[in-house]
């Protein structure tokens, strides 16, 4: 009986000590920056875990559908159908699209390849 008591003495205080932490991370300003940033952390953590349960049965196909009427998810609207576009490869490597010819470089003309849609 005594190791029982123990052992639900050390529980109920563990879980203060828990609940006094949380607490202190939460609510209380904290002044040095990195405590500041432990704590900022600590509570974007927090909200993401308790955010975790109240998503329920989310499939990827409902976010997908929830997600397809929203504005700004279209495409943006393209300079014309029978205009073609073009892109080529800048000296860093950096692959570059273009709406017409010549906005492509001089230097770059040869290389620019028209954009089949």
């Amino acid at each position: 009986m005594k190791s029982l008591l123990r052992f639900v003495l050390w529980t109920v205080l563990f879980f203060a000590l828990l609940l006094g932490a949380d607490q202190l991370l939460t609510r209380v300003p904290l002044s040095p920056p990195v405590l500041n940033e432990a704590q900022r952390f600590y509570r974007d953590f927090r909200i993401r875990l308790i955010g975790l349960g109240c998503r329920g049965g989310e499939t990827v196909e409902g976010v997908i559908e929830g997600n397809a009427g929203q504005v700004g998810d279209s495409p943006a609207a393209t300079s014309g159908e029978g205009t073609p576009r073009y892109f080529y490869l800048d000296r860093e490597g950096a692959l570059r699209f273009v709406d017409d010819l010549k906005d492509v470089p001089p230097e770059y003309r040869g290389e620019a390849q028209v954009l089949v849609r």
